[in-house]
């Protein structure tokens, strides 16, 4: 992908053509601060968008989505299941394995606890237990169960850990199991979060569920309680426990797409932008993201199958290259002028998603956790970020070495 100069003044006097103003000393930003070497305009995803020539290019086709996932499913380096995999979990099976499907957003943890326990009781944000979190319509496998009933272990595509049984619905048998994955119509959630309309049910980005057509919608409920929403099938927990299903409706003025969307640059940096200013969630917690969430969440939108965590992610089967230790910074820098938007970036804890140049910084956009400003001292301590945001690589780890000496793998999707 070709960039174009960058031309900020250009690109600001366009948005204030539009009526949005982004000065710090406007109504809006002035109660807004941003990381250091953060413009306000930089919030916006135009302002990115527009340095490109080729902004709609389509990265990826349906096609190529499909052989990457059979590629990341096949890897011995990305560690994710494929729960698919009738042969490989034949011998769980046969020890009574169950299939389920998430009937909620629901924690997996790594021991059967419903309540949070903290790593550090004056900063709540890391539960000690804490693995990732499942979203609605996940198929799980279910090879154990707690004596009490309260918890089941399941295996997901990307981990495996306990969660609440009310969380999950159990199928007859793999061939049920099966079929509630089978959607000819799909409707793909693209916005943080949204709320079914009856239920209230939390879908996050990523979610995809069976999309009913005009006829279909009819004949499932009253059709002029449908008029402007799209009608999709939900799945529920019966009584028993066993898998059923009911029917929900989504405004079609909610961020959602039938389909997955085209894997574009522009598309990308929209999904991304979405979670700017969120909350950090350690593991998926406060309905939220972490670093590898984020990278995960997005591109689910778009059909592909990330691994969960950042060391897996950076791992998949695409175009990887490395920083080595004795690359100057110079070198660091003309590296990443070879990249185009979108490409991961990773150093040992933390994933994040490349932006672009703007004036010799190199800025980035990821879900943090801590990070340090540039040329503090040792003694400094950190900031709690603990949020989605954009900064640029020279800030820096809590050993006072910046992003940009930091990083260790970038990965072109």
């Amino acid at each position: 992908m070709k960039k174009k100069p960058v031309n900020t003044v250009f690109v600001s006097a366009l948005f204030l053509m539009m009526g949005v103003c982004f000065s710090c000393n406007g109504r809006v930003y002035a109660y807004v601060s941003f990381a250091p070497g953060v413009a306000s305009e930089m919030y916006k995803p135009e302002y990115w968008i527009l340095q490109y020539s080729d902004p709609n290019d389509v990265l990826k086709t349906d096609k190529d989505i499909e052989q990457l996932n059979l590629r990341i499913l096949n890897s011995s380096e990305t560690l994710v299941n494929n729960v698919w995999d009738e042969q490989k979990y034949g011998e769980l099976q046969r020890n009574r394995i169950r299939y389920g499907i998430c009937v909620k957003r629901t924690d997996i943890k790594s021991e059967p606890v419903a309540e949070t326990v903290w790593d550090n009781p004056a900063d709540p944000y890391f539960d000690r237990y804490q693995l990732t979190a499942a979203g609605v319509n996940t198929p799980v496998l279910i090879d154990n169960e707690t004596e009490d009933g309260m918890f089941y272990h399941v295996i997901t595509y990307d981990y495996e850990g306990w969660t609440l049984t009310e969380n999950v619905a159990v199928c007859a048998d793999r061939q049920e199991w099966m079929r509630a994955q089978e959607m000819e119509h799909i409707l793909m959630v693209c916005a943080p979060r949204i709320y079914l309309e009856i239920s209230r049910e939390l879908l996050t980005m990523g979610t995809g569920l069976r999309l009913l057509t005009q006829q279909e919608a009819g004949e499932c409920m009253a059709q002029a309680n449908t008029w402007g929403c799209y009608v999709v099938e939900v799945p529920i927990r019966r009584t028993d426990g066993s898998y059923g299903v009911r029917y929900d409706t989504i405004s079609i003025t909610e961020r959602v797409n039938v389909g997955y969307l085209p894997f574009t640059t522009k598309n990308l940096i929209e999904q991304m932008f979405l979670f700017l200013g969120e909350r950090y969630g350690w593991g998926g917690m406060y309905e939220s993201v972490d670093c590898s969430g984020l990278v995960q969440e997005v591109m689910a939108c778009f059909g592909i199958k990330m691994p969960r965590d950042a060391r897996e992610q950076i791992r998949i089967p695409a175009s990887r290259i490395t920083f080595t230790e004795d690359m100057t910074e110079d070198e660091r820098k003309g590296t990443l002028d070879l990249m185009p938007p979108g490409t991961l970036l990773y150093f040992p804890g933390h994933i994040m998603i490349y932006l672009g140049q703007v004036q010799g910084e190199y800025y980035v956009i990821s879900s943090v956790s801590s990070m340090k400003m540039p040329q503090s001292s040792e003694s400094e301590d950190a900031l709690k970020v603990r949020r989605v945001v954009i900064n640029t690589l020279s800030m820096e780890r809590k050993s006072s070495v910046t992003w940009l000496n930091a990083l260790q793998y970038a990965v072109c999707l």
